[in-house]
């Protein structure tokens, strides 16, 4: 099985991963506002020993704020999620 967002965006709404959707978001803007853009794993700061479904959470979190205009993606070529480029977005 492989990351899905439709299938993962309901766990970022779940009291539980509440304040990791925050801390994620802080350590998004703090990213871009000193340096402009950042790519997709250092917003998720993935900790050692993180698992497959906390990563797809983070993913999914990513997916959100680019759904919500708070992120914009620079379009790519390929390559892997965590390579995903980011700058702020409209909102």
């Amino acid at each position: 099985m492989s990351y899905n967002y439709q299938n993962e965006k309901p766990s970022i709404f779940l009291e539980e991963n509440f304040k990791l959707h925050m801390k994620m978001r802080e350590r998004a803007f703090a990213i871009l506002d000193k340096a402009g853009a950042c790519m997709c794993e250092n917003i998720m700061g993935l900790p050692d020993g993180c698992g497959a479904a906390e990563s797809w959470t983070m993913m999914a979190i990513i997916d959100y704020m680019v759904e919500q205009g708070a992120l914009r993606e620079i379009p790519d070529k390929g390559g892997r999620f965590q390579d995903r480029v980011f700058v702020k977005g409209e909102k």
